[in-house]
């Protein structure tokens, strides 16, 4: 490719990568361009707005794997250029500006493996190259790529960002292939992980929990773990693995359907309050059995974390009742620096008692900028809507409301559009 072969092309690529700016690979294949995209691009977004990650990896499919081959054996040094002038300005660069070339072959190197793995593709070359990579790096991919790349010697020394989705049926063997990655991975800074489809159970999250906890610099991580296959014992463990991740400032944590409880949850409180840098947490523990206790205990847990400044809790259909929602209200009622708030207590057996105690603490929270509470499916009646309406009337700083209740559906945006809708719900 141009990339490998031209001088000009390989250092325009070079500069970019070393500036860690974020760009497209591009072919043709006949009168057909083909793309590979870090992010879907528009012509995704057009496909499906709400799913433009699915027609983003359909649409990289259709990539040629193999033209990107070539670049894990880059020499830039050897790269031709039209003009002798151009040859000598751009290998001074390289040798005195850009690290020389073995630097600048080396991210060359990296752009074609990272992509390679993006499209499933790995092997011994291209696992190497990463494994022995000297400058950050972005993986993205499935679980079972990544699974086929450790089993090539994969390291994740030198990995900044990783994203691994579930693509199938991945067992419990994936748990410990892992922990040995990220316990190694000394410069991981951000981790998603998708294991919703998986099917991997209490024993392979005992441990990846335990890699978790020798990811000491994550700052951001995200869980989908949206399965039956896991209950309290898993929740518990990564629990355990999140609480030594004292740098995290950002945590979604999905565990939605899992046959998980109350112990799971009291677990997850304990950890929460050694994560004194994290200013956003994204909680989802909808259908699982957690109660009033499980609530509680997550609501104290978050109560300590003095810097957290937006939350979203999604606790629908589980088995908390009013003393459940007023517990976890009395806690998030200290949350003094908190300026967005999501809670999702659909399907709930809470009513006014729970309501008007959440009202109380929600009138605490005086910098709120962003309210969304989902009460659909409860027992909340009007005179819980107007407890909840004076409180929010004394929020000088609300600007964003979304409320869905018995009877009640309210999205509004703008300081002024909040005020009159609430003034409608004091009515």
């Amino acid at each position: 490719s141009a990339v490998t072969t031209r001088m000009w092309c390989g250092f325009e690529n070079v500069v970019i990568a070393q500036q860690h700016k974020t760009f497209a690979v591009a072919t043709s294949v006949g009168s057909s361009g083909r793309v590979l995209t870090v992010d879907p691009a528009p012509v995704d977004v057009q496909q499906s707005a709400t799913n433009a990650a699915f027609w983003q990896r359909e649409r990289q499919k259709r990539f040629p794997a193999k033209r990107l081959d070539a670049a894990l054996g880059t020499h830039l040094e050897t790269a031709e250029a039209s003009n002798e002038h151009d040859k000598t300005m751009i290998t001074t660069i390289v040798e005195e500006e850009l690290g020389g070339f073995g630097s600048a072959n080396s991210n060359l190197r990296v752009i074609a493996s990272t992509n390679l793995f993006a499209l499933g593709t790995t092997g011994t070359q291209a696992s190497a190259v990463l494994t022995e990579a000297e400058e950050p790096y972005s993986l993205r991919g499935k679980v079972e790529t990544f699974e086929e790349a450790c089993a090539s010697g994969l390291g994740l020394r030198m990995c900044r960002s990783l994203f691994l989705r579930s693509g199938g049926p991945s067992g419990n063997e994936v748990g410990p292939i892992l922990s040995r990655a990220l316990s190694q991975a000394e410069a991981l800074q951000s981790l998603e992980l998708q294991l919703d489809s998986s099917e991997i159970g209490d024993a392979g999250a005992v441990d990846l929990a335990k890699g978790l906890s020798n990811a000491v610099n994550l700052g951001v991580l995200t869980l989908y773990w949206n399965t039956t296959n896991v209950g309290n014992k898993a929740i518990c463990a990564l629990a355990s693995g999140l609480a030594a991740l004292v740098r995290l400032d950002v945590l979604h944590f999905h565990w939605d359907n899992t046959a998980s409880g109350d112990e799971g949850a009291d677990a997850l409180g304990n950890s929460l309050v050694q994560l004194q840098q994290l200013k956003v947490a994204s909680l989802h523990c909808g259908r699982t059995s957690i109660g009033d206790a499980g609530v509680t205990a997550i609501g104290d847990g978050l109560s300590k974390i003095g810097v957290l400044e937006s939350l979203t809790f999604n606790c629908y259909s589980t088995v908390v009742t009013d003393a459940g929602l007023a517990g976890f209200a009395r806690s998030i009622g200290q949350l003094g620096q908190l300026k967005r708030l999501h809670l999702d207590f659909e399907g709930n057996a809470v009513s006014d008692e729970g309501v008007t105690a959440l009202a109380s603490c929600l009138s605490q929270l005086a910098i709120l900028e962003s309210v969304s509470l989902d009460l659909k499916e409860t027992n909340v009646t009007e005179t819980g809507i107007k407890a909840l309406a004076g409180a929010l009337s004394q929020l000088t700083h609300l600007e964003r409301l979304v409320l869905r209740s018995h009877g009640v559906t309210i999205k509004a945006a703008g300081r002024k559009a909040v005020s009159d809708e609430v003034a409608k719900l004091s009515l």
